[in-house]
């Protein structure tokens, strides 16, 4: 059968997948190396011309040091035990894809095979994990079909063997099968596979996972948003290329809007100086709580101002903070949570112990100067050398450093710029790398308490927190109001789906400096060499796959592992039926109905379960009789009996000759209703055999429609098989 030559290439291929698919649930690159090495050798081993398999006891022993090895794992956190238990499938997995080629070894590497898949199941969030289940369930309906034709095929030969005496040579047998088999195969398959998708489907929406995803479970391990900086000379940054948001700007009429001179995303502000290169935000700026959801919540600010862009924010790991370009004027969340807004600098966080959310929208007014309600009051850096500095680079440009606090906002904006165009110089380097520190420079780093100071006059260099902390410094000593901005900078723009692709290598800290009274515009001081993340390269095309791919697992996460009720109510209300209320109102109805019943006839629990039983029974009966009636319709219009005779032809009987008239519509053939169908059956232009075939097959309706013939069951079944067997016939003749 040519079915079966594909059987053992796409049962090797499940197992392959299952394996494959519990190493991803484990995240293990090492165990998903060995043991798809050690399967795709079992192919060759056992399926190659040699046929090889290992001897039982050689199975066992492999089995045993497995069962040892997992066990030495046991004696660790309770929650990891899946992760044992799926090490081990997996090894098992394998040993037993060496095994001998039975039937009964087939049945359990399939059994094997679900195994793996139930036990990655239970820990698996992975979006590549749940792309293998699909693949899996697939192919595991088309195997396990394959399976019970392989099955039928060895039991078949097995009892021909048996049946023949010993001293016999018995020759290779064939199944003999129909020609509709491939036929019946496949839509067998697509009825099981459909009937699964839709389920599970059905399943899936019905009952929603309460469990939050474990993105939400950690929420403030991976948010660069602190409120505390320590300049550490000897802390290196690496850089990473991991995704942390993507960001869509509109304007407000819906329009993608691209920003040439990037994304500036505040995250927090530091105003207040500790002092030993510390920056803190101040404990005494007011904060408001707000409470946000799915529907756009007004943001309390000093004064009132209107929004110009919409920025639609989706996070690829949990963050505590809420990035915003310029002032936010109103927040719409995924999930209600409860936002706290820094009332002085516009930045916003999660509150302590509120839900995470995955996704946000703010409403921002994007201008160059931003307005905040108040000064802050905290701690200013103080340094005479500094100072000295300071005052000799602005005076060197015709700036009087005593007219700077009360000077006009033209003065100010031209004193921040020469401050950030000096630390911007060729006598700065920005760099991450804290070996390239000279034994001098170290020297100076440890022998002075102020490591702002040595930056200037000694290192003169390191990455963007030195340089912000440097300037705010500097306007420290001048009286000139600044404070360090923490968030990240962006300009890596996805030109296919139209938004910015933030990385964590986009960290970064730069100056806001009050120009004004409660007006701060912005100042770079970071030189833009290469390693900055004011310096960053279009994306290439592994850039883009790869980030394609982490929107799609970010919306795995949201939608599928994160589906909750929140998001169920979600569904619903975006598909909103007609029909929904009226059925709605309906169920409401038969409730209130089942109950009153139950309340008048005061049978209690049990008999309330007893009551919908008996309502179910009544419905599937109704259903059944509807079927026997369709059945009996059918039969009636195809051989046109008519109601006066039903009480003496049962349909049942007379099925077999109304499958053989629609057999002989498909070739054209339909009988006059003045002709009677013998004579009519012997004008058919068929071969002699089908002639005959017909001709036996009329002369058995005729015995039941005429004679008042009642057939058994087998004699239904015999005449249904001469049927096909006609069909057959016909089939052969036309393609001749």
């Amino acid at each position: 059968m040519s079915l079966l030559r594909s059987y053992r290439i796409l049962r090797f291929a499940l197992l392959l997948v299952a394996i494959m698919a519990q190493c991803v649930a484990l995240g293990s690159f090492s165990i998903l190396l060995i043991a798809s090495t050690l399967a795709a050798l079992s192919w060759y081993v056992t399926e190659g011309p040699r046929g090889r398999s290992i001897p039982p006891w050689i199975s066992r022993l492999l089995v045993l040091v497995a069962v040892m090895f997992s066990v030495l794992d046991i004696y660790g956190p309770v929650e990891e035990l899946p992760l044992v238990l799926g090490g081990f499938v997996v090894w098992l997995t394998v040993i037993k894809m060496y095994s001998k080629r039975t039937i009964e070894n087939e049945a359990q590497l399939l059994i094997l095979s679900l195994l793996l898949m139930a036990v990655g199941s239970l820990y698996a969030t992975d979006l590549l994990f749940g792309v293998l289940f699909v693949l899996w369930v697939g192919l595991a309906v088309w195997v396990l079909l394959l399976y019970q034709l392989q099955h039928g095929c060895e039991v078949m030969r097995a009892e021909r063997y048996m049946a023949v005496p010993d001293d016999t040579q018995t020759p290779w047998t064939r199944p003999v099968t129909g020609k509709k088999v491939k036929k019946v195969f496949r839509n067998n398959a697509i009825a099981y596979i459909t009937l699964i998708v839709m389920s599970t489907s059905l399943f899936f929406v019905l009952l929603p996972r309460e469990k939050q995803s474990e993105f939400l479970d950690d929420a403030f391990s991976h948010d660069s948003g602190e409120g505390r900086m320590e300049l550490q000379p000897d802390r290196d940054i690496e850089p990473s290329d991991r995704q942390v948001m993507s960001i869509a700007i509109e304007d407000m009429n819906g329009n993608d809007v691209f920003m040439s001179q990037g994304l500036r995303l505040r995250g927090n502000v530091l105003d207040a100086y500790v002092g030993q290169g510390v920056w803190e935000t101040s404990n005494q700026i007011p904060t408001s709580v707000l409470t946000s959801s799915d529907s756009f919540t007004p943001i309390r600010k000093w004064g009132d101002i209107d929004p110009t862009m919409v920025m639609h924010v989706d996070l690829h790991q949990p963050m505590s903070r809420v990035y915003s370009i310029n002032e936010p004027v109103s927040i719409e969340t995924s999930k209600p949570s409860r936002v706290v807004l820094n009332d002085a600098n516009g930045t916003m966080g999660v509150g302590v112990g509120a839900p995470i959310f995955q996704s946000y929208t703010l409403e921002v007014n994007y201008q160059s100067t931003i307005s905040t309600p108040m000064m802050p009051s905290a701690g200013r850096y103080q340094n005479e050398e500094v100072k000295l500095l300071t005052q000799s680079i602005l005076e060197s440009h015709g700036i009087n450093v005593e007219h700077i606090k009360n000077g006009t906002q033209d003065d100010r904006v031209r004193a921040a710029n020469i401050i950030a165009q000096f630390l911007r110089s060729d006598d700065f380097t920005y760099s991450t790398d804290s070996s390239s520190l000279s034994l001098a420079e170290r020297n100076a780093y440890s022998q002075q308490n102020d490591p702002i100071r040595t930056f200037l006059f000694d290192a003169k260099r390191g990455h963007c927190e030195f340089f912000a902390s440097a300037m705010v410094a500097m306007c420290d000593t001048v009286e000139l109001p600044a404070r360090i901005v923490t968030g990240y900078f962006v300009d890596r723009w996805d030109n296919v789906n139209k938004k910015y692709v933030v990385l964590d290598r986009d960290a970064h800290a730069w100056v806001e400096v009050e120009t004004s009274p409660f007006g701060w515009d912005t100042f770079e001081p970071t030189p833009s060499s290469e390693g900055s993340p004011t310096w960053q390269e279009p994306l290439t095309i592994l850039q883009s796959a790869r980030f394609a791919w982490q929107r799609w697992e970010l919306s795995w996460q949201s939608g599928v592992v994160g589906f909750d009720s929140a998001a169920q109510r979600r569904l619903f209300s975006f598909v909103k039926p007609e029909w929904k209320e009226w059925w709605s109102t309906q169920f409401e109805v038969a409730i209130d109905a089942s109950q009153a019943t139950v309340r008048w006839f005061q049978i209690g629990v049990g008999g309330q379960l007893w009551f919908t039983l008996v309502l179910l029974a009544v419905l599937l009966t109704i259903i059944a009789i509807g079927i026997v009636i369709y059945r009996k319709w059918r039969v009636r219009a195809s051989l046109q009996l008519s109601h006066k005779h039903e009480y003496r032809v049962q349909t049942s009987n007379v099925e077999f000759y109304a499958a053989l008239v629609q057999t002989l519509k498909k070739f054209g053939w339909v009988r006059p209703q003045s002709v009677a169908p013998l004579a009519w059956s012997k004008t058919l232009p068929i071969s002699k055999d089908a002639k005959q075939s017909l001709e036996f097959i009329t002369n058995a309706y005729y015995e039941v429609r005429f004679g008042n013939a009642s057939l058994t069951s087998t004699r239904r079944r015999e005449l249904r098989k001469q049927v096909e067997a006609f069909e057959v016939l016909i089939k052969g003749v036309s393609n001749e």
